[in-house]
């Protein structure tokens, strides 16, 4: 299953679901990422998202990205963009899709085609529900992700034919988290994590969000 399609299926799940029923560190982040090999193809630019929906009850996620790739897009709320395991009515099960408690975290900013950046816990941690910096480990992985930290990130940009994660120690800051919703900013160095299999480096860049996500269930 691809980044894309595992990102999908969790909110779906979580939709479904919904339906149904009625130690942090912060870290100083570098100016960005030093390029690999010699030469560099053009930036590519994409289409900005969708208009902005800040107004939508559910929020939104707002996402820029600077360097190899700019864009731009906002994304709304709902059951495929948050969710959280106490959140939904009779947590503390398990189901299918595994244990309905802290260890249940998605956090999705989806933009236009295949651009969307993704958040979820590293080998089940538990999220507890309350404001807190979390350290965003550089990918230790072809897919992007990274198997050490408390929560890792999954992203990827459409059109440019690749796998992309953080190229360095990235921050998610909750600055609002309660039965409510979810708030806070996020800013991550990023690169081609393919680099080594195609033997050609599509760049570097950063990405920043900031999200207030109402509680969907």
């Amino acid at each position: 299953m691809n980044r894309t399609t595992a990102l999908a299926v969790a909110g779906i799940a979580l939709l479904a679901l919904a339906t149904g029923c009625s130690d942090d560190k912060q870290v100083t982040l570098p100016s960005g990422s030093t390029p690999v090999g010699e030469s560099l193809p053009a930036a590519t630019e994409q289409p900005a998202g969708d208009p902005a929906t800040g107004d939508s009850p559910m929020g939104s996620c707002h996402v820029t990205v600077t360097g190899y790739v700019n864009a731009e897009w906002t994304s709304e709320g709902g059951a495929k963009s948050v969710g959280y395991g106490p959140w939904i009515p009779q947590a503390g099960g398990t189901t299918a899709i595994g244990a309905l408690d802290e260890s249940f975290f998605i956090l999705n900013c989806k933009g236009p085609g295949e651009s969307y950046i993704g958040f979820g816990p590293v080998h089940k941690a538990k999220i507890p529900m309350q404001p807190g910096t979390y350290t965003i480990e550089p990918a230790t992985n072809v897919a992007g992700s990274s198997e050490n930290g408390i929560i890792t990130a999954m992203l990827g940009f459409d059109g440019t034919d690749t796998n992309w994660g953080a190229s360095a120690q990235g921050q998610l800051v909750i600055t609002a988290f309660d039965d409510q919703h979810i708030a806070g900013t996020f800013t991550i160095p990023v690169t081609d994590v393919l680099t080594k299999l195609s033997g050609t480096h599509k760049g570097a860049a950063v990405i920043t969000g900031e999200f207030d996500y109402a509680n969907p269930v």
